[in-house]
Protein backbone atom coordinates (compact mmCIF):
# COMPACT_ATOMS: atom_id res chain seq x y z
CA UNK A 1 0.00 0.00 0.00
CA UNK A 2 2.93 2.31 0.74
CA UNK A 3 4.81 1.85 -2.25
CA UNK A 4 1.01 2.53 -4.29
CA UNK A 5 0.62 5.91 -2.35
CA UNK A 6 4.11 6.42 -3.07
CA UNK A 7 4.01 6.16 -6.65
CA UNK A 8 0.97 8.09 -6.77
CA UNK A 9 2.69 10.96 -5.39
CA UNK A 10 5.53 10.87 -7.57
CA UNK A 11 3.11 10.13 -10.65
CA UNK A 12 1.34 12.95 -9.59
CA UNK A 13 4.61 15.26 -9.56
CA UNK A 14 5.26 14.13 -13.17
CA UNK A 15 2.31 15.41 -14.73
CA UNK A 16 2.48 18.31 -12.84
CA UNK A 17 6.26 19.30 -14.35
CA UNK A 18 4.69 18.05 -17.42
CA UNK A 19 1.57 20.36 -17.38
CA UNK A 20 4.31 23.34 -16.88
CA UNK A 21 7.01 22.46 -19.11
CA UNK A 22 3.83 22.24 -21.76
CA UNK A 23 2.83 25.73 -20.27
CA UNK A 24 6.13 27.19 -21.11
CA UNK A 25 7.00 25.79 -24.36
CA UNK A 26 3.69 27.65 -25.37
CA UNK A 27 4.46 30.77 -23.86
CA UNK A 28 8.45 30.36 -25.41
CA UNK A 29 6.48 29.46 -29.13
CA UNK A 30 4.14 32.46 -28.88
CA UNK A 31 7.46 35.01 -27.70
CA UNK A 32 9.34 33.05 -30.57
CA UNK A 33 6.47 33.98 -33.19
CA UNK A 34 6.29 37.24 -31.93
CA UNK A 35 9.97 38.45 -32.03
CA UNK A 36 10.34 36.69 -35.95
CA UNK A 37 7.61 39.26 -36.54
CA UNK A 38 9.68 41.93 -35.27
CA UNK A 39 13.07 40.61 -37.03
CA UNK A 40 11.07 40.93 -40.44
CA UNK A 41 9.59 44.07 -39.88
CA UNK A 42 13.07 45.36 -38.80
CA UNK A 43 14.78 43.84 -41.74
CA UNK A 44 12.02 45.53 -44.35
CA UNK A 45 12.99 48.98 -42.35
CA UNK A 46 16.81 48.56 -42.60
CA UNK A 47 16.06 47.63 -46.43
CA UNK A 48 13.82 50.48 -47.13
CA UNK A 49 16.82 52.82 -45.24
CA UNK A 50 19.28 51.47 -47.85
CA UNK A 51 17.19 52.18 -50.76
CA UNK A 52 16.68 55.75 -49.20
CA UNK A 53 20.20 55.71 -48.71
CA UNK A 54 21.37 55.18 -52.38
CA UNK A 55 18.95 57.72 -53.32
CA UNK A 56 20.23 60.36 -51.46
CA UNK A 57 23.65 58.92 -52.57
CA UNK A 58 22.82 59.33 -55.89
CA UNK A 59 21.04 62.63 -55.77
CA UNK A 60 24.23 64.14 -54.10
CA UNK A 61 26.67 62.86 -56.78
CA UNK A 62 23.83 64.24 -59.54
CA UNK A 63 23.48 67.43 -57.60
CA UNK A 64 27.33 68.16 -57.34
CA UNK A 65 27.79 67.62 -61.46
CA UNK A 66 24.18 69.16 -62.22
CA UNK A 67 23.53 73.16 -61.97
CA UNK A 68 19.86 72.22 -62.03
CA UNK A 69 19.98 71.28 -58.09
CA UNK A 70 16.27 72.91 -57.13
CA UNK A 71 15.07 70.29 -59.65
CA UNK A 72 16.87 67.40 -58.40
CA UNK A 73 16.22 68.28 -55.10
CA UNK A 74 12.27 68.60 -55.80
CA UNK A 75 12.40 65.31 -57.48
CA UNK A 76 14.46 63.54 -54.77
CA UNK A 77 11.85 64.69 -52.03
CA UNK A 78 9.55 63.44 -54.15
CA UNK A 79 10.74 60.14 -54.05
CA UNK A 80 11.52 60.02 -50.60
CA UNK A 81 7.87 61.37 -49.75
CA UNK A 82 6.62 58.06 -52.40
CA UNK A 83 9.27 55.33 -50.24
CA UNK A 84 7.56 57.05 -47.27
CA UNK A 85 4.43 55.79 -48.47
CA UNK A 86 5.31 52.51 -48.84
CA UNK A 87 6.39 52.18 -45.75
CA UNK A 88 3.63 53.38 -44.15
CA UNK A 89 1.14 51.24 -45.83
CA UNK A 90 3.57 48.04 -44.84
CA UNK A 91 3.21 49.13 -41.24
CA UNK A 92 -0.38 49.29 -41.64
Amino acid sequence: MEVISSLEKKVKELVKRYSEVKRRNTALETELAELRKTVDSQKEVVKNLEDKNKIIKLAKSLADSNPDTAAMKYKINELVREIDKCIAQMNS
